[in-house]
């Protein structure tokens, strides 16, 4: 007759086995029991192959690929910098125009309510023509009537 398993135990116990079983932990074991041996080996090993990681890393990398790679990244930097600079200013300009040159009407143009009164802009390239609209309508404009 077989017997029921306990798999949460069972798992523990696994769990357990490979922490002393496994690769890791053997290799743990013998390291801290001969430690001065394996630090000895390293030391040769060293010696005998001093441009290994030297050539390892020219093949993974090509000459001055970093260099490179930096260069591109700084240019793309750059250019969306300049980028956003030049699309903020002009928006920020035709927000100061339109602030300061239209008034706000008394409601908004949509539901006719009088709280939480924005300007929404219907053309940026016009900066003075603008609509007078409620947090609400103004938000659903830009969620549902995208260009």
């Amino acid at each position: 007759m077989c017997e029921k398993k306990n798999y949460s135990k069972g798992y523990l116990t696994v769990k357990k086995w490979r922490k002393t079983h496994s690769r890791t932990a053997q290799n743990q074991r013998y390291y801290l029991k001969h430690k001065e041996e394996v630090k000895e080996k390293h030391k040769r090993w060293r010696e005998q192959n001093p441009n290994y990681w030297h050539e390892h890393d020219k093949k993974r990398r090509p000459e001055g690929s970093a260099k490179l790679r930096y260069q591109i990244n700084r240019e793309q930097q750059l250019a969306s910098k300049r980028e956003y600079c030049i699309h903020h200013r002009f928006e920020v300009s035709v927000r100061d125009q339109a602030r300061y040159h239209v008034p706000l009407a008394s409601s908004c143009e949509l539901c006719d309510s009088t709280e939480n009164l924005e300007r929404h802009h219907l053309d940026y390239s016009e900066p003075l023509i603008i609509v007078t609209l409620c947090t609400s309508c103004h938000q659903y404009i830009h969620k549902h009537m995208k260009e």
